[in-house]
């Protein structure tokens, strides 16, 4: 044997499962230990775990642990701020939605009050024509049919209706550029 490397040789074998007996060999001295043997040496054990925990064997597992949970807690924090955030576009954009619908919904009023002031105005002026005239073509009356039924579907009535009821009472006239000849 080489005297330069400390060299290990275990024998260990047991009596009745009761007594366990090691013979060690370093450097030629020879160390004989009797010991009690369990089925599990607790002993042997609470050591180990002494010696693991002062290495920080223990600690890393629960160093482990703790930053697992942290992360786990951090992410769900991440993804719930990320919701938060998502639930105020989506409000954001329906407050806007709903400004934008209100509006359309102004200038679409606006828009038919323009429309029922136009054909108001067709409807007056063409009637104040055919009265003064005392008479109304064919296609005249048809045109200002015409006129009318989209003005009273926009809601609109007053003097544009009496005028209208005025003319329908007029003699009509043929009208030359729709004859047939």
């Amino acid at each position: 044997m080489d005297t330069t490397m400390p060299s290990i040789l275990e024998f260990n074998y047991y009596v009745n499962n009761v007594v366990s007996i090691s013979i060690q060999q370093t450097l030629g001295a020879i160390f004989v230990q009797k010991r009690s043997d369990y089925f599990l040496d607790l002993e042997l054990i609470k050591q180990w775990v002494g010696i693991l925990s002062q290495a920080g064997f223990f600690g890393i597992f629960a160093w482990l642990g703790k930053t697992g949970v942290s992360y786990m807690q951090n992410k769900h924090a991440l993804e719930k701020e990320k919701l938060i955030a998502k639930d105020k576009e989506r409000q954001q954009w329906l407050d806007n939605h709903d400004k934008n619908v209100e509006a359309m919904k102004q200038v679409d009023d606006n828009l038919k009050a323009g429309n029922v002031a136009v054909l108001h105005h067709m409807i007056y002026a063409n009637c104040r024509t055919y009265l003064d005239n005392g008479y109304i073509s064919t296609g005249e009356l048809n045109d200002l049919e015409y006129l009318f039924r989209s003005y009273q579907k926009l809601g609109g009535n007053g003097t544009g209706k009496i005028l209208y009821n005025k003319c329908q009472k007029l003699p009509i006239k043929g009208d030359e550029h729709i004859e047939e000849d």
